[in-house]
């Protein structure tokens, strides 16, 4: 996560959650536990930034005794780290994979992405691998040992699946790929929701049945009278103005607006 930056200067820290805490407050900043900080004007190569976390970490997975005010015995706490999650950009960097635009980048599949315009996208496939940690071993021992990371050699991609080397993270999670969270921002609101609203208000698909492009003024016209509730961050701007939504506007649209907004507009077969 990054909470500085300037044209010389950017400030990377690391954060734990405990888990333990009820949902509401684990992100409050008094319960957050700060595990390392970076400070450059270069992100930081991630098995170099988690090294010192890492061994910390190992302490606390072996445990260490605790006495308890007023109690006589001690006990033995254990501490672990279940799953992490940041960004599409640092998650690719962090797990030493090809970022979102290679065809192997997708963190929890093998399907092997295409390239029709200037996007990575995934067929669809029946029958797709699941990446697991016997796989990955391969993988990462391959990619050192051609040195794929130097060569980048397209040819032999399908020997090391994205995969450019070995992270430290793998040895702080049980598994990197099932406890690594998906960036619910850059996959979901800023993609597919972003994509919906496209395909739905874009002149070039205006003779499609699932088409709004006619209805387009009726449409925007539901955001200006809505009174939305306190906990909406930003109220939608006009469809026709999708290319400077947010990323909340495009969440908030999602989960709270949809509906009200595309009720009797659209055929509800393609809602």
């Amino acid at each position: 996560m990054q909470i500085f930056n300037s044209n010389s200067f950017s400030l990377w820290p690391f954060y734990l959650v405990i888990n333990e805490l009820p949902p509401q407050k684990r992100s409050l900043s008094e319960n957050l536990i700060v595990a390392g900080v970076w400070g450059s004007v270069v992100k930081p190569h991630p098995n170099v930034y988690l090294l010192p976390i890492f061994k910390e970490l190992k302490k606390l997975q072996e445990g260490m005794d605790v006495k308890c005010y007023g109690e006589e015995e001690t006990l033995k706490v254990v501490a672990r780290t279940i799953c992490g999650t940041c960004d599409a950009l640092a998650r690719a960097s962090f797990m030493n994979m090809k970022q979102h635009s290679g065809f192997y980048s997708c963190p929890a599949c093998l399907v092997r992405g295409e390239k029709p315009g200037d996007s990575t996208v995934f067929p669809y496939e029946e029958n797709f691998r699941l990446r697991n940690i016997p796989q990955y071993k391969e993988h990462v021992k391959w990619a050192v040992e051609k040195k794929v990371i130097l060569t980048k050699t397209p040819k032999h991609e399908e020997k090391w699946c994205g995969i450019k080397g070995p992270t430290i993270l793998s040895e702080i999670v049980p598994n990197i790929f099932t406890c690594t969270a998906i960036d619910a921002m850059h996959c979901v609101d800023l993609r597919v929701v972003r994509q919906m609203l496209h395909l739905w208000s874009d002149k070039d698909h205006k003779d499609k049945k699932f088409s709004l492009f006619i209805k387009l003024k009726s449409v925007n016209r539901k955001p200006r009278n809505l009174n939305p509730p306190h906990f909406l961050q930003r109220l939608s701007q006009t469809i026709d103005k999708l290319i400077y939504w947010k990323a909340t506007e495009l969440r908030s649209f999602l989960f709270n607006l949809s509906l009200i907004i595309l009720h009797g507009e659209l055929d509800t077969v393609y809602c």
